[in-house]
């Protein structure tokens, strides 16, 4: 107990841990606040970057933007319902596979995953994959 280089390893890892639990939470929180933005700002962005839109470009893409966002949305809204169906089924037809022990362990996975789900950003009408593609 005496010996200082179990000391210093101690320091050591107890400062990775440390470090790993804050980056963790700061890419979370990173993630969180990047993800909720609208995504069609970072395209207008990049392209006036990589194309050097004008002034009077980067105004009509950003309505052309925002006017197929609106699009957009409205076609997601009016499929969630038959999205939700087919995954509701889905469900159904493995919950009839588990035995009686493993389907109250499924309804609870199920049950966090949609959770989860809900808590995400784009649940709201923020879809993820246009950031991350740039």
């Amino acid at each position: 107990m005496n010996n200082p280089t179990w000391r210093y390893a101690v320091v050591f890892v107890l400062g990775m841990l440390i470090g790993l639990a804050g980056g963790a939470w700061g890419f979370r929180c990173f993630f969180h606040a990047w993800a909720k933005k609208d995504p069609s700002q970072f395209f207008l962005h990049k392209m006036e970057k990589e194309l050097k839109l004008t002034a009077d470009q980067k105004t009509k893409v950003e309505a052309i933007l925002s006017s197929k966002r609106a699009e957009m949305e409205k076609m997601r809204d009016t499929a969630r319902p038959q999205f939700e169906a087919i995954r509701m089924e889905g469900e159904k037809e493995i919950r009839a596979l588990l035995t009686p022990d493993q389907t109250p362990k499924f309804d609870e996975l199920v049950q966090k995953m949609e959770k989860r789900r809900a808590e995400m950003p784009w649940a709201h009408g923020c879809p993820p994959s246009t950031p991350a593609a740039h």
